[in-house]
């Protein structure tokens, strides 16, 4: 969750931050208005419904990238959620040499189909 409880990040992958000129936008701004009814307390307050789905969704997403971990692929390619879907795909800080047996490997974990069949 960013320093302030109005945005929180659900990437596995991702420090969730306030984003900087180097790390994301920073010409993010509050919509007008949004400051006048200031004695509703912020949906994503600890404990509320809305940040228990959150916290709910990032856990599940944080298991799937666990089940990516066990594949094996080249050094510097690796199985990551590739939106909040969950499906996993080809990351990493390198081009696999084989796109198709890496995407082939990832898909043997059975992930993907547990995804698609709505068990995970």
């Amino acid at each position: 969750m960013a320093e302030n409880s109005h945005g929180t990040c659900l990437n596995p992958r991702a420090v969730p931050m306030v984003a900087t000129p180097r790390t994301g936008c920073a010409h993010w701004r509050r919509e007008p208005g949004a400051d006048d009814a200031m004695s509703a307390p912020p949906a994503l307050r600890p404990g509320s419904q809305a940040r228990a789905r959150i916290d709910a969704e990032r856990a599940r997403l944080d298991r799937i990238q666990e089940h990516g971990s066990r594949v094996k692929l080249t050094p510097g390619v690796y199985a990551v959620c590739m939106d909040r879907s969950g499906l996993l795909g080809v990351g990493g800080y390198r081009e696999p040499e084989d796109v198709g047996a890496a995407e082939a490997a990832i898909e043997r974990l059975g992930v993907n189909a547990a995804i698609r069949a709505g068990r995970l």
